[in-house]
């Protein structure tokens, strides 16, 4: 997800209605910086109170549209950012939040129109060229993301959010040593940043180099904690840990990891794949199973995949007839597509 960030708030009153919101600057502040806090309940409060008092300012639907969606009112955000864009057309601060509100939403068009209408406006500012790119990748236009992204980038060197996305496209596509590149600029903006050190260590993996992966995710975990936590370094640990033989310290990362994700497909299959190794066949199987009942829409651990491994589990519990039907089950099932990324 993008996180959106609105440009200084007396900046954004220049491209409004000034009589009208110059007497609400000080409310205004308090409820912009509310949301960047984190309290949206705080900046609601302060907002409506402002729009039932006056009604005047437009920027009241701008910030108190945000507020809803950071509160989980996704309607109600929409109908306030759209009043806010036809109020204030000239804003693109106004469609960007629109945007990124349909982006979320995979109303894929109307983001997109949005976008475009915040790019005719102020074509250089990188979170609107950044939300650009992540559309482009969503409707499989590889090279164009590309370069937006790319650009996106030169526009904010310094801005760990636009870094980390640009990353993150590298990684989704397979382009480790782009990848790793881009991770370590992160790194050197913010080393505290915890997914930076988990894609890190993932694209170390991807070029095969099993010490150093371990050691980015070492580093990941000393750094993780909200609010910028990461549940999936325990799992991404353990499993490079299993890779090298590490038994025992991989266990305890993957029972870290279930705990964490105890509805995601991969942690269950890792730890079913350890289970293995340590000839604890009816907890391979009881992971195993449970991987198969979850969903996994991101396609990284795939049916025919669950199917081979539990073919496996019921060979070594002498359950030949289920070992044979699994066996046939990852035969017949055709493996999907995907650009595997991050776990």
């Amino acid at each position: 997800m993008i996180l959106l960030t609105l440009i200084p708030l007396m900046v954004a009153l220049q491209t409004e209605r000034p009589s009208s919101c110059e007497s609400l600057a000080s409310e205004l502040g308090r409820a912009n910086q509310a949301l960047n806090d984190g309290k949206s309940e705080d900046a609601e409060a302060i907002l409506s109170s402002l729009q039932a008092g006056t009604g005047e300012c437009p920027k009241t639907l701008l910030l108190l549209g945000r507020a809803k969606a950071a509160g989980g009112m996704p309607t109600a955000a929409r109908n306030l950012l759209t009043e806010y864009t036809q109020s204030v057309p000239n804003d693109s601060v106004g469609h960007l939040a629109l945007g990124q509100l349909l982006w979320e939403q995979r109303d894929y068009g109307a983001a997109d129109a949005s976008v475009d209408a915040a790019l005719r406006l102020n074509p250089r500012e990188a979170k609107t060229v950044l939300l650009k790119a992540e559309i482009q990748d969503g409707e499989g236009q590889q090279d164009e993301a590309r370069r937006l992204f790319e650009q996106a980038s030169q526009l904010a060197p310094h801005d760990v959010e636009v870094q980390l996305a640009a990353g993150k496209f590298f990684d989704r596509h397979q382009e480790s040593s782009r990848a790793i590149a881009v991770f370590r600029q992160v790194l050197k903006l913010d080393s505290a940043n915890p997914f930076a050190w988990d894609y890190l260590g993932l694209g170390y993996e991807r070029e095969g180099d099993a010490l150093e992966a371990e050691k980015a995710y070492q580093r990941g975990l000393a750094v993780n904690q909200p609010p910028h936590f990461d549940p999936f370094l325990p799992y991404n640990l353990g499993r490079i840990l299993a890779k090298r033989g590490r038994l025992s310290e991989s266990e305890q990362y993957l029972n870290d990891a279930v705990r964490l994700s105890p509805k995601t497909r991969a942690v269950y299959y890792e730890r079913a794949r350890l289970y293995l190794l340590l000839n604890n066949f009816a907890g391979a199987q009881a992971d195993a199973e449970r991987a198969l009942q979850l969903p996994d829409p991101g396609q990284y651990i795939q049916d025919p995949q669950v199917y081979s491994l539990l073919a496996i589990v019921y060979e070594r519990l002498s359950q030949k007839d289920l070992a044979r039907q699994y066996a046939a089950l990852a035969r017949e099932t055709k493996l999907l597509g995907s650009s595997k990324g991050r776990q």
